[in-house]
C-alpha cells in the first residue's frame, strides 16, 4: 500500500489525474458488473424515476457530486484528521466510505458496491490532500461527476 501511495504521489499532475480517472472508471465498472452478477440487478433509485432526463443529468452529474463530496469526503475526513490526529488516514477513509454507503443504501447490493466507490473517493481525497498542485475537493468532485456521468449514460440513456 505504501509503495502504491508513493508511486501515485510521485506522478506529475496530468498523470495523477489520468490515473485517478482510470482507477475510478475501472472500479466503477467492475463493481457494477460484480453486483449485477451477484444480485441480478440494481434497483432504480426511486426518486429519480419520474424526473425529466435533463433534470436527472443536472442533478446527478452537476449538483450531487459537489454536495456529496463536501459532506462525505471533505467534512468527514478533515474533521477526523483534525479531531483525532493520531488516527490513521485509513480510519478516516473507512468512516467516510461507510457514511457514504449508508446514505446510498437503496438496497443491499447498492450498499455493498457503494462502499468500494466511497473508499475510492476518500482515498483519492486523502492522497490529493498531500499534493500542492491539485485541490482535493475539486478533484474528487470531478471523479464523482465522471462516475455519475457514466452511470447516467448506462442507466438513463442506453437503457431507455
Amino acid at each position: 500500500m505504501y509503495f502504491l501511495k508513493k508511486k501515485l504521489l510521485g506522478l506529475n499532475k496530468k498523470a495523477y489525474i489520468f490515473t485517478s480517472v482510470i482507477v475510478t472508471i475501472i472500479l466503477f465498472l467492475l463493481t457494477s458488473i460484480v453486483i449485477n452478477i451477484l444480485f441480478n440487478n440494481i434497483e432504480d433509485i426511486g426518486y429519480l424515476k419520474d424526473l425529466d432526463i435533463f433534470l436527472i443529468f443536472f442533478l446527478t452529474v452537476i449538483i450531487v457530486p459537489f454536495i456529496e463530496t463536501f459532506f462525505f469526503q471533505k467534512l468527514i475526513i478533515e474533521f477526523i484528521i483534525k479531531r483525532f490526529p493520531k488516527r490513521s488516514l485509513y480510519f478516516s477513509a473507512l468512516i467516510s466510505a461507510l457514511v457514504f454507503a449508508i446514505f446510498h443504501s437503496y438496497s443491499v447490493a447498492y450498499f455493498i458496491g457503494i462502499i468500494f466507490i466511497g473508499l475510492n473517493f476518500s482515498s483519492f481525497y486523502i492522497l490529493t490532500m498531500k499534493r500542492n498542485d491539485i485541490n482535493p475537493y475539486l478533484h474528487v468532485c470531478f471523479l464523482h461527476a465522471l462516475m455519475n456521468f457514466i452511470s447516467f449514460l448506462l442507466n438513463d440513456i442506453f437503457q431507455k
